[in-house]
């Protein structure tokens, strides 16, 4: 997908921008197979976004966020040999929120640096107070985030067009998932934090290509 791949070019605009690009390709693509396909049945599929032996806590919290913008689910599974993040829905939603998941990872991981940074610049030398800051920072980006897709959402009148497909559902439901375990995460309490990550998330300045 060259929207979303436009976020390898290193410029956090774009790259927030071809996430909001893709949600809109999904939905359309999404329009024109309806309009194609009448009453095909679909099929959902699970494919896997990330595997490793640990995750940062925000790693989760963005596939949920993500999930939901892309008429996904979000699972986590664990193994003897690790875990991963997966993600469930129909082929091509699926396709796409993977692509977008793991360069927000990667755009959220420059943004948490750089407010690192800051927070050394006037210094804090305490390592735990800066995490338990910066925690209170992602949570802020990652609500931000959350709302400029809906924003998009709302504004092109996209409700209905998200609602997740009948074989979603089904498949979610016959995994039978236990409850999410509850993840102890330091906060500082901090509303300025809190604030400046939700800035990055919502009002940052859309570049060229911006959806009209």
């Amino acid at each position: 997908m060259d929207e979303v791949a436009l976020a390898t070019s290193g410029n956090p605009n774009e790259a927030q921008n071809a996430m909001l690009k893709a949600q809109e390709i999904m939905v359309n693509n999404g329009i024109s197979m309806k309009e194609v396909s009448g009453n095909d049945k679909k099929q959902a599929v699970e494919s896997e976004a990330k595997s490793g032996k640990r995750f940062p806590w925000y790693a989760y919290d963005i596939a949920a966020s993500l999930a939901d913008n892309f008429r996904c689910y979000s699972i986590i599974n664990r193994s003897k040999h690790g875990r991963s993040i997966n993600f469930v829905g129909l082929k091509s939603d699926v396709e796409a929120v993977i692509e977008v998941y793991n360069f927000a990872l990667v755009y959220l991981d420059w943004q948490i640096k750089e407010f690192r940074g800051q927070l050394k610049s006037k210094l804090i030398a305490d390592n735990g107070m800066i995490n338990a800051y910066c925690n209170d920072f992602i949570r802020g980006f990652i609500s931000g985030l959350d709302e400029k897709f809906k924003q998009q959402v709302e504004k092109q009148q996209w409700g209905l067009v998200l609602v997740k497909d009948e074989a979603v559902e089904t498949y979610y439901e016959e995994l039978q998932l236990g409850k999410a375990r509850d993840r102890s995460v330091s906060s500082a309490n901090s509303r300025a934090a809190y604030q400046a990550g939700y800035e990055k998330g919502r009002y940052f300045e859309m570049v060229a290509g911006e959806l009209e």
